[in-house]
């Protein structure tokens, strides 16, 4: 569940902030929006474990973070990690 709920928040936030964000400040918008959506939607994000890079037309996002299999008293006995990585193609703003 929680995979493809990540899978699907990056995909509406590039879709929404990277083409009409300006080239200068997509990274970072694209980065909060992304941090946003997972903590609404449930699903624990950690600052340092979200990687955007942008190099002109060249957009990849990479979503790193655990999802607990086995909680006892409140602590994770048990997590398995997870990965998203997508690169996207977009237009260059002038």
């Amino acid at each position: 569940w929680s995979y493809m709920e990540v899978q699907s928040i990056v995909e509406e936030v590039v879709a929404e902030r990277g083409v009409r964000s300006d080239r200068f400040e997509r990274a970072t918008r694209v980065k909060e929006d992304i941090l946003k959506r997972a903590a609404t939607s449930g699903v624990r994000l950690d600052d340092r474990a979200l990687t955007i890079t942008d190099e002109g037309r060249v957009f990849t996002v990479l979503v790193r973070w655990t999802w607990p299999v086995v909680v006892y008293q409140g602590e994770e006995v048990l997590a398995i990690p997870l990965k998203h990585e997508r690169t996207f193609d977009l237009p260059e703003r002038r």
